[in-house]
């Protein structure tokens, strides 16, 4: 409340019913008419630059000048939290954000080294359906799907974290984190450390600060601690 009172509240958006196709709206202010996402699993197609033909049409080729790129150039540090959804972890620079924190979907990067919480595609059955098994137990999983636990023993990538010549680093990245990770660590409580720690610095430096927080909550997701399928 007290962000919303002293800093800018926006009480006006358009979105879409479906995930992907909003999330390129609210990045980028424009419809799927140019962002050509236009909905889950119909991202529009592009040739790139050596003639190869791509299924998903990258927001930073339709709209250069997001969300994150207005808020830098006004001074802010920012900082782009939660699920990235941009299907694509190695542009993530091209959006405009300092540093970020997500749980990457399993197509787009390697896993956690920490943590077996995921579900993982293990080719198809007789009838041609996808088969899911949970690393952790090496149990198939009827009805789950690809996934990365976001709350228990969390995938959590940092981008440009502070002291690290990456720019993609897995959480715990410091000795004291290293320390207390395990099965009580909690996704959403390191995103919270994380962004806590950005908008502090940004204090120190006399800095307005912008964040970006793109929820994770709402989407089908697998209980790793009682193994079961959330739907």
């Amino acid at each position: 409340d007290k962000i919303a009172k002293e800093g800018i509240f926006f009480d006006k958006a358009w979105a879409t019913p479906i995930c992907a196709a909003s999330r390129g709206m609210l990045m980028t202010g424009r419809y799927a008419t140019i962002t050509k996402w236009w909905y889950n699993f119909d991202y529009g197609s592009w040739v790139d630059e050596n003639g190869v033909v791509g299924d998903i049409v990258p927001l930073w080729i339709t709209s250069p000048l997001g969300i994150g790129h207005l808020a830098k150039a006004a001074g802010y540090g920012t900082f782009w939290g939660g699920r990235a959804g941009m299907k694509d972890v190695d542009n993530l620079d091209k959006f405009g954000f300092d540093q970020g924190i997500f749980v990457p979907a399993p197509q787009e990067i390697l896993p956690n080294p920490l943590s077996d919480f995921q579900i993982v595609g293990s080719g198809r059955d007789k009838d041609g359906k996808k088969i899911f098994v949970n690393t952790d137990t090496g149990k198939v999983e009827p009805g789950a799907r690809a996934q990365r636990s976001y709350t228990w023993l969390p995938h959590a990538l940092l981008f440009n974290p502070p002291k690290e010549d990456e720019q993609l680093v897995y959480y715990p990245n410091t000795k004291r984190t290293e320390a207390a990770y395990g099965k009580g660590t909690f996704g959403p409580d390191v995103d919270m450390e994380v962004t806590q720690k950005f908008m502090e610095t940004c204090v120190e430096e006399d800095t307005p600060f912008f964040l970006y927080a793109t929820s994770r909550i709402g989407h089908k997701a697998y209980d790793f601690i009682n193994q079961k399928v959330d739907t």
